[in-house]
């Protein structure tokens, strides 16, 4: 493995905040971090996450209807849509799932879209990246009934020790953002510390969930390092030693062992 050890698993670089100024904060970014996986959420994202991807040797992308978007989707194209925006730089399916918080999408058409998602992945034996929020009962009955040989990592987790258990009986992976830094998050770090190292890694989900002293503005691939200082502060571990292993973990994870 390279020097570096941080690498940010879950960026948004292909949101709209970034269209001002994209390869030169990707460019800032991979001068700290070994790769960067850019998420795919939509039509309008698939493309720039894929021309990110392609300009940049350490920069990986997915492809994936968000359950946000799965109105915009079917069952019966969903497959089409997502072979045709497919290159030898994606990595993973996602980010899919299930959110009840927002309904942006009726919840019986995000199921239908999680569900063949989940099943075309399983045909590509390529992994998913995951996206529960207050929809854990539906999410595990619809992942317990999927082939998830592949892998899958629960992306942004800020649920229960019950849900990081379930999730981890089914063979998932977990991956902390920003929020594990919040003040409130006391119960989220409990978790941090009852996930075993090897099922875990690190993300920014940026522009989101800036962690402190960035709280407020926009996040940056570079502030995972907040995040992963705070697991191992959770953890009582060496920082660099976490770093090593959760970097491991995510270069097997999306298959990249020789790609970086």
């Amino acid at each position: 493995m390279s020097e570096k050890l941080l690498c940010d698993t879950h960026a948004h670089l292909s949101d709209k905040a970034y269209d001002s100024d994209r390869h030169a904060i990707a460019k800032e970014a991979l001068e700290e971090l070994l790769f960067i996986i850019d998420v795919g959420t939509n039509r309008k994202t698939w493309g720039k996450a894929k021309e990110l991807a392609e300009s940049f040797d350490n920069i990986f992308c997915t492809a994936g209807w968000h359950p946000h978007d799965a109105k915009d989707s079917a069952v019966e194209t969903v497959r089409e849509e997502l072979k045709a925006v497919w290159s030898e730089k994606t990595v993973a399916l996602g980010e899919i799932g299930l959110d009840y918080h927002y309904d942006f999408s009726p919840r019986k058409k995000q199921q239908e879209l999680f569900a063949a998602q989940l099943d075309y992945a399983a045909e590509l034996k390529v992994p998913t990246v995951i996206h529960i929020r207050e929809a854990w009962e539906d999410a595990v009955s619809i992942m317990s009934a999927a082939d998830l040989s592949a892998g899958g990592v629960v992306h942004c987790f800020t649920g229960t020790m019950d849900n990081a258990q379930k999730s981890l009986e089914l063979g998932l992976h977990i991956s902390f953002t920003g929020v594990i830094t919040f003040p409130r998050s006391k119960e989220l770090r409990e978790v941090v510390k009852a996930v075993p190292v090897e099922k875990m890694f690190f993300e920014t989900d940026c522009p989101y969930l800036s962690p402190p002293p960035y709280r407020g503005k926009r996040n940056h691939p570079v502030y995972v390092r907040q995040v992963a200082e705070k697991a191992a502060e959770a953890l009582q571990m060496d920082f660099d030693e976490l770093l090593a292993k959760t970097t491991e973990n995510a270069l097997r994870f999306f298959r990249l062992e020789g790609r970086v």
